[in-house]
């Protein structure tokens, strides 16, 4: 895919032909794109970080109309999400987010809703409509937890998360007649919970299953790093623990 600087932070295009990428290649942490088939290793720039800004991406819309970024400027922990229109360049902010760790932003399937986690004292999930309005929609998870690294299932009822050191939870959501979280329930963990300032490391694939990386020390075979494994039949594991509707 990539021949030319450092380049970090993969994510797919709504529809599986781009991914995006933050890249040093011309002097600064931009993000830029290119065809996900390798048919050409010429990169298209996105955004133009100022001085001392590092952007990363987070999550492209299904339409592949908008692309949600975090924006860190160097020498701060402060972290605010972003927004860039792909039609014709321009970026702003999504509010007023300040976070001293990555955002983790995920669009809804459908488009509609934007999913983040903010961190400060204790960290928190918050969902938001796309585009934005004045609503804004906390998680209220178990006592002592700080729910990140958030997705959403292939349908967009239910949610997951890392929501304590160790630990993986979902909850379902409804959208209409307006926003509401369920009750967080256990979760069997699809792979490595790691910290809030590290990316996500696990994956919904449309059929409803996970793929997940589980770290080394985790592993039985003498792997020196971390393995990539798709898991089949999750949810029978699922099922043996927490009864389904």
């Amino acid at each position: 895919m990539t021949f030319s600087g450092n380049n970090r932070f993969p994510i797919w295009s709504g529809d599986g032909k781009r991914i995006a990428f933050q890249s040093d290649r011309e002097g600064d942490f931009a993000i830029f794109s290119q065809p996900a088939d390798g048919s050409t290793t010429s990169a298209q720039r996105l955004t133009r970080p100022k001085p001392g800004e590092t952007h990363v991406p987070q999550s492209w819309s299904r339409d592949n109309k908008t692309l949600l970024f975090d924006v860190t400027v160097g020498g701060s922990t402060g972290i605010s999400l972003w927004a860039v229109s792909l039609a014709d360049g321009r970026a702003a902010p999504f509010g007023a987010i300040r976070t001293e760790s990555p955002t983790g932003a995920v669009f809804s399937p459908d488009g509609r809703w934007v999913a983040y986690a903010a961190a400060g004292s204790t960290t928190t999930i918050y969902v938001e409509p796309f585009p934005r309005t004045d609503a804004k929609y906390q998680l209220f998870a178990k006592p002592g937890d700080g729910p990140h690294h958030m997705t959403w299932s292939p349908d967009g009822t239910e949610m997951y998360y890392t929501a304590r050191v160790g630990g993986f939870d979902s909850v379902r959501v409804v959208t209409t007649p307006t926003f509401a979280f369920g009750n967080p329930v256990s979760m069997p963990r699809p792979g490595g919970m790691g910290p809030t300032a590290a990316r996500r490391s696990y994956d919904v694939m449309p059929n409803g299953g996970f793929i997940g990386v589980r770290p080394a020390d985790e592993l039985t075979s003498t792997a020196e790093g971390g393995q990539l494994e798709v898991v089949l039949n999750w949810f029978e594991e699922l099922k043996a623990r927490v009864p389904l509707p």
